[in-house]
């Protein structure tokens, strides 16, 4: 249902990062937020109610864990076999609900292809929220991920306001309302795009952040251009330089500062992938043609890495 609500608001999205990985385009700057989320005290322990939930089936006691996903299409598995079981959400929910047959998770993953962090909210020109929508359901979240950032770190959203200088601003309120409703919250850094994607604007879409510029942006006019958009960098101090995205380091940031403002647990899955490319480079984790999808072997070495990591220090506190 939100897919297709989803593909009706022209005003803020025409199209996303789907199957094809094409870039985002947009038809008008994204404005400031307009919904305040609530107050909420940092929680003691980000993690409360999944480790209640595991420890009380650890003892074989009856429990229950509903897990909520919210992400783009690189978080629905584009690019799995069977996204059922391997997409960051899922397959979160299925290790969980791995570790005792006493514990009853359900997953339910509210991912959108082609979303991006500031439509968690209603903010205006845009009617709804995937926030909004989700609660409206009647359920009730127990842990919530939000696993965005590949289409926030594309020139579509980055250089036309939709992400910045708002990213952190908006991703902090929508962990404030996750965790208002009770739910631990977990998000996600992203992997980045492989290193021949084409850097380019939509046509005749101006650019607005950093600068404004008319519509039909050159390449290399873009902020940053797109021959600097891809850099080699030694991101883990090894004195080994790997591609990297300008963008989607930008992005990264943000989501770590945002999770660390909120105290909400992160799942920095970044560091897992810049680990893989480092070892393995990066064609090995994208499929013939795909520049921003990871096939399986990319979530392995990133989502799913991160992911078992996480568990188990659960499991250890």
């Amino acid at each position: 249902m939100l897919k297709l609500i989803a593909a009706s608001v022209l005003a803020f999205l025409l199209h996303g990062c789907g199957s094809g990985g094409a870039p985002l385009a947009v038809a008008a700057p994204a404005v400031a937020p307009v919904v305040v989320a609530p107050v909420v005290a940092v929680p003691v322990d980000p993690m409360a109610n999944t480790k209640l939930a595991l420890q009380s089936a650890a003892t074989g006691i009856s429990s229950s864990l509903t897990v909520v996903g919210f992400g783009s299409s690189v978080s629905n598995g584009a690019a799995l076999a069977d996204a059922g079981t391997q997409a960051p959400v899922m397959y979160l929910s299925h290790q969980l609900q791995a570790k005792s047959a006493a514990l009853r998770v359900t997953a339910l993953n509210r991912s959108v292809d082609g979303s991006v962090v500031a439509q968690m909210q209603f903010d205006a020109p845009r009617t709804f929220g995937y926030w909004e929508a989700f609660m409206a359901e009647g359920k009730k979240p127990g842990l919530v991920v939000f696993a965005f950032g590949m289409n926030d770190g594309l020139p579509g959203a980055y250089n036309t306001g939709q992400t910045f200088p708002f990213f952190q601003r908006r991703l902090a309120e929508a962990i404030r309302l996750a965790q208002a409703a009770g739910a631990d919250v977990v998000v996600m850094t992203t992997p980045h795009p492989i290193s021949t994607v084409v850097w380019s604007m939509p046509a005749g879409v101006p650019q607005t952040y950093p600068v404004d510029l008319p519509a039909n942006v050159a390449p290399e006019a873009m902020s940053p251009p797109a021959s600097k958009s891809t850099v080699l960098k030694d991101m883990l101090g090894h004195g080994i330089l790997i591609p990297v995205s300008e963008r989607h380091l930008q992005v990264n940031d943000a989501a770590r500062k945002a999770a660390a403002e909120t105290g909400a647990a992160l799942i920095d899955v970044e560091r897992y992938w810049f680990e893989a490319v480092e070892t393995r480079g990066e064609k090995l984790f994208f499929n013939e043609s795909e520049t921003v999808h990871p096939n399986l072997i990319g979530h392995q070495v990133s989502y799913q890495r991160g992911i078992d990591a996480f568990i188990a220090a659960l499991l250890t506190k």
